[in-house]
């Protein structure tokens, strides 16, 4: 059959491959992760005031008894982690000022910090200083500019006032060639006094 020249074999050959590598980048850009990904979850968000478990959540808290407004406190643990195929450096945070990523609690004003890194991690610790470039401001707290190896992570637990349990948290920045974004996990643990040590 005349069709069934050379001339018309790679034709249809070069074709195919056409097609089939675009479905190839199509299904790499939807199922291959980010090389460069920061993810982050709220892992916690409970009331902590005065009122809460007829005033017991502040004593088994015991570091915010005496921060103000604590009849309507909130405790929000949020896990910022690496979850992309590549480390990510100092370097990589492409805002113009000296910190990295930008925390917002809609509706909610930070009152207190405290901060913990993944095991083995402990050189992570070092960044989170004012010179780093962690500060808070009204429903803002500004995060240094932390170098993460893949899987590697750090949890910001934070005492909030005003707004409500299950406020919108949201991180925003910019990684070169990469993003941040809400890693979709389990929902976080919602409206119950906080009794027990972080989840992981």
């Amino acid at each position: 059959m005349e069709w069934l020249s050379a001339e018309n074999v790679v034709a249809v050959l070069t074709a195919v491959l056409g097609v089939l590598a675009s479905v190839g980048v199509l299904w790499y850009e939807r199922r291959v992760p980010w090389r460069k990904r920061i993810g982050y979850r709220v892992q916690m968000d409970t009331p902590i005031g005065r009122d809460v478990s007829e005033g017991r959540a502040n004593v088994r808290l015991g570091l915010f008894n005496e921060m103000p407004e604590m009849s309507e406190a909130t405790l929000v643990l949020l896990r910022v982690e690496n979850d992309g195929s590549q480390s990510i450096a100092d370097s990589d945070y492409t805002g113009r000022e000296l910190h990295g990523l930008t925390v917002e609690f809609t509706g909610r004003t930070v009152r207190g910090i405290a901060v913990t890194q993944s095991p083995g991690a402990d050189h992570l610790m070092e960044h989170f200083t004012p010179a780093g470039g962690l500060r808070d401001s009204g429903s803002l707290i500004r995060l240094p500019r932390v170098p993460l190896n893949r899987n590697e992570h750090f949890k910001l637990l934070v005492v909030l006032t005003g707004g409500q349990v299950g406020s919108p948290v949201t991180i925003t920045g910019g990684i070169r060639d990469g993003a941040v974004a809400r890693t979709r996990l389990s929902a976080p643990t919602r409206n119950r006094p906080c009794s027990a040590g972080p989840p992981g």
